[in-house]
């Protein structure tokens, strides 16, 4: 209870691209699955929560990423509860290789929502009491809010399928990932690859819905900080704003 929650993973093969390095969503992915696993172990899992009629929410990720693993290679994900406040619990996470060097860091916000109301409720006391007193893994705070792009230089459609929707019924958070990365045509960055993303996320976005993935790149930055926003096509909703940084890793 005391320490970080541990568990490895390997690359697969469908999981690394055609450079033969794993793909920022196989890393989100790996993120997901980490705090899930720990939540379940500390009792704070989905089917644990249900029957309080509750689920949690993501509403902030940021991921800082010095190296990405090679296809067949292992890393470690270490992750725990950070902090947390009236409304927000946050969760940490490092990346290290089998060698255990830093490979990166992330941290993320979530919030406790009420699965009838769809409404966030008050941070449970022994969520809050859990915080590890252990230095932050990557400080970032989710109440200053990202700045959506001024114009849409790059535009991407996307239809929500089965396949993109987790078992809360949305659009998973790592299917944004995916769009927010796809938005910027590869021609614009040649070998580079995202090496630091921050995600605010607004509202659900649901199977059939069409979702509008914008993207520019930020003029003072060289061409290789993007900011980007996802909107729902049928009421202009605001799913997702981001920012991504792009380097060559």
């Amino acid at each position: 209870m005391n320490t970080p929650y541990k568990e490895n993973f390997r690359v697969r093969f469908n999981e690394a691209d055609a450079t033969g390095l794993a793909t920022v969503q196989t890393v989100g992915n790996w993120l997901q699955e980490a705090a899930d696993q720990h939540a379940r172990t500390l009792g704070w899992a989905r089917e644990q929560l249900q029957a309080r009629r509750l689920f949690w929410a993501l509403t902030g990720l940021r991921l800082v990423l010095a190296r990405y693993p090679r296809w067949r290679e292992t890393a470690t994900i270490a992750t725990w509860p950070s902090g947390a406040d009236r409304l927000f619990a946050w969760r940490d996470f490092e990346v290290t290789d089998a060698a255990g060097v830093a490979l990166g860091a992330a941290t993320s916000a979530w919030l406790l929502v009420n699965e009838v109301s769809r409404r966030p409720i008050r941070m449970l006391p022994e969520i809050a009491a859990a915080a590890l007193p252990r230095p932050r893994a990557l400080v970032h705070d989710f109440r200053v809010k990202l700045v959506p792009p001024e114009r849409a230089e790059h535009t991407r459609r996307f239809h929500v399928r089965r396949s993109d929707l987790d078992v809360n019924g949305h659009v998973n958070n790592v299917a944004i990932i995916e769009w927010v990365v796809e938005a910027v045509p590869p021609e614009s960055l040649g070998a580079a690859r995202v090496t630091d993303i921050t995600l605010e996320f607004q509202a659900e976005a649901l199977l059939g819905d069409e979702v509008i993935a914008q993207a520019a790149a930020d003029p003072s930055d060289g061409g290789k900080l993007f900011r980007h926003q996802l909107r729902r096509a049928g009421d202009g909703r605001v799913l997702a704003v981001a920012r991504t940084e792009w380097s060559v890793a």
